[in-house]
Parts: structure tokens; sequence; C-alpha cells
């Protein structure tokens, strides 16, 4: 009778047993690195958010130290020169014909448009210390030099009211006819009193918002001004936290890159199991 299979020997079975043992061992070596992958994206996730957030905290207090020196400045220049008449709280609406004159840059623009910031959401007022031109001027100086300093976009001086009172120069521009613009960088001599409840409400929390027109998120730190032992109102200081946001996406980029590339390296390890 013709054989037409040879039992296999024992050293084809050694064989198929080394390969099955070695199979095994690549499966579970498989694992292994998939663990490490996974626990390695995990470990960058963390620190890219422990990063971030030590870069906000670091920037915060900055802004916040910058917010204190322009308190302490404001109240030797202009509270303790000036005294008790800058708790004059009689605001008068600037009527259109001074607003046109005071608040208007570009000559030509229609009447309902003007009227969209001097009888709107923009309603501009006075007050009488305000109408000082020295201390106007003086209350100026102290706001642009602060509009200098790093990762500032504006400085402000909002009274207990929630009137801002004077803005730095970026903020105070006048109406132009670019109605997006003008609505973020027109923004003194307005009433915004839900601030001030906000500033009440946190205790010293940074305010941040997102700008209506722009889509940039604000942030806000601000430092309480009193004349005596009584609140006069807050010197502010608004950033968009550029620095921190671009470091953010950055490492936020490379951190998914790194998982992707992990991902791919596992499923090239892992294809036809």
């Amino acid at each position: 009778m013709e054989i037409l299979f040879e039992p296999e020997s024992s050293e084809q079975n050694q064989s198929k047993l080394y390969i099955l043992k070695l199979r095994d061992s690549l499966g579970l070596k498989k694992l292994i690195i998939a663990f490490i992958a996974i626990y390695t994206c995990f470990i960058l996730i963390v620190y890219n958010y422990l990063t971030t957030n030590k870069a906000l905290f670091l920037i915060n207090e900055l802004q916040k130290e910058k917010s204190n020196i322009g308190a302490l400045i404001f109240k030797e220049k202009i509270i303790d020169k000036y005294g008790s008449i800058l708790m004059d709280s009689n605001y008068t609406k600037i009527p259109y014909d001074q607003f046109t004159s005071r608040f208007v840059e570009t000559k030509g623009l229609t009447r309902p448009y003007i009227e969209k910031f001097s009888m709107g959401n923009s309603v501009r007022y006075d007050v009488s210390w305000l109408k000082n031109e020295e201390i106007h001027r003086q209350i100026e100086e102290i706001l642009d030099l602060f509009q200098q300093a790093k990762n500032v976009c504006f400085a402000g001086i909002i009274d207990r009211n929630g009137f801002v009172a004077c803005m730095s120069k970026r903020y105070r521009q006048s109406i132009t006819g670019d109605l997006k613009n003008d609505i973020r960088f027109s923004q003194h001599q307005k009433m915004i009193p839900q601030i001030v409840e906000y500033f009440e409400k946190m205790t010293g929390k940074p305010l941040s918002y997102k700008e209506e027109n722009t889509s940039a998120y604000m942030h806000i730190v601000y430092t309480h001004i009193a004349i005596g032992e009584r609140l006069w109102g807050y010197f502010c200081i608004g950033s968009t936290l550029v620095e921190a946001k671009t470091f953010y996406q950055t490492t936020l980029g490379g951190t998914i890159a790194i998982v992707f590339l992990i991902a791919s390296f596992i499923l090239v390890l892992t294809k036809g199991k």
C-alpha cells in the first residue's frame, strides 16, 4: 500500500512548537508595546495640560502685578492729588452734536450710523472731573504707559458704578465707519455696570469673555482703588493671553502628532494578526 503522507518526526513537532511559542511571544510583546504607547500618550496629554495651565497662571500673575502697580500710580498721581472731586457720580449723556465733534474721526458718516454709538448700546457719558482736561490727560498718559507693556491689549479705569472713564489709546479710538473695529476699539466713557457686579461677586478672580465681533477671548485682571476707606473703582489690565495660547497650540499640536505616530506604529505591528 502506497503511503501518501509520512508521519511527522519529533524534530518537526519541536519546530512547530517553537513557532507557536514565538508567535505567542510576539503577541505578548505587541500588547506590552501597545500599553507603553497608550501610557506615553496619557503622560503627554497630562504634561500638555499642566504646562499650559502653568503658563496661563504665570501670565495671569504678571498681569495682576501690572494692575497692582497701575492702581498705586493712579492713586498717587490722581486720587491723592485731586481727592474727593473724583467721587462725583452725576453722569450726563453726551448729546449727538457733541458726540460727533468729540468721538467721530471720519467726516461724511451718516447720522443713523453715528446714532448706533451716541444713542444705542454705546451711549457715552461725561462727569465733572473727566471734563477737567488736566485730569483727563494725566489718566490717559498712565493708561497708555501700561498698554506698551508685553502682552497687554489695554489698560482702563472703571469707577464703582461701572463707568468706563478712560481707556488706553488702542481702545479709545474715534468712530471711523468700520462697524467691527468701532465697536471693539471705541470703549471709553461708557457705562458697563455688569463688569462691576462681576468684580464684586468674584472678589479678585479674573474676568474672561469672548468678544462679540472678533471671537477673541479677552482676559481682564483688576485692582481696587480706594479714596480713604471708600471704594472708588478699579484699575484694569486686559489681554488675549496670546503667548499662552500659542504655547498651548504648539504643545497640543506636538502631542497629537506623537499620538498619531504611536497609533500608526501599533497598527503596523498588529497588522495581519
